[in-house]
């Protein structure tokens, strides 16, 4: 943005709207806990590092070059997840693509395979993951994302807990669970499969060892 005023009137703007998701999280979890709190200031220590922008091209390109893709999911804000869906979008037909979630427990993936086999009708499907209770953010920000991986013939892999968004026992166990079943699942695909991601944020350091 060539123009430092209107830069600086896009900055506040985006503020603004930031500070207006913050309240409405933070009505919608409650009071945060020791850990979350924790949790938060690695996230913002991680924020002051410097960022270098790159174009859409640069982007897919190195999508294209990956096998394991970790996205970002801001889960209240609907156009995170609509980004990823253009990005899934985009990605080459031949490519097989494997879609790794925060939003779905690990626990369910009896639950999640049906649903995209069509043999669970949505509210039934929702019902039997929890999803109100287990995660709380709209279904309509990621209920596209699991209709492309249907279209798609995507994979769709659950890597919670189970338990609720911001509430979990132990942010780190979470981590180490997710990072384990992605592991798992780089070990089973191998190099033939895109693992695409999508988690809010990881605050442990995963070593993921391939033989």
């Amino acid at each position: 943005m060539s123009n430092p005023r209107l830069h600086a009137q896009w900055l506040r703007t985006r503020r603004d709207f930031l500070r207006q998701i913050k309240s409405q999280v933070a009505g919608h979890l409650g009071e945060d806990s020791i850990t979350l709190r924790n949790y938060a200031s690695f996230y913002e220590r991680e924020l002051k590092h410097r960022w270098v922008e790159s174009s859409k091209a640069e982007l897919m390109k190195a999508i294209e070059r990956s096998h394991i893709v970790f996205a970002g999911d801001f889960h209240p804000f609907a156009q995170a997840q609509r980004t990823h869906l253009r990005i899934l979008r985009s990605l080459p037909r031949k490519r097989k693509v494997l879609l790794a979630l925060e939003a779905l427990g690990s626990t369910y993936q009896n639950e999640i395979d049906e649903y995209l086999k069509g043999s669970l009708v949505e509210s039934e499907f929702l019902r039997k993951i929890q999803w109100e209770a287990g995660w709380g953010f709209p279904w309509s920000h990621y209920e596209p994302l699991l209709a492309l991986a249907r279209l798609r013939k995507f994979d769709v892999v659950g890597l919670n807990l189970g338990t609720k968004a911001g509430k979990t026992e132990s942010l780190e166990k979470r981590d180490r669970h997710a990072g384990k079943i992605i592991a798992d699942l780089y070990e089973h695909h191998g190099d033939e499969t895109l693992i695409y991601v999508l988690f809010g944020a990881i605050i442990t350091t995963f070593v993921l060892t391939f033989s």
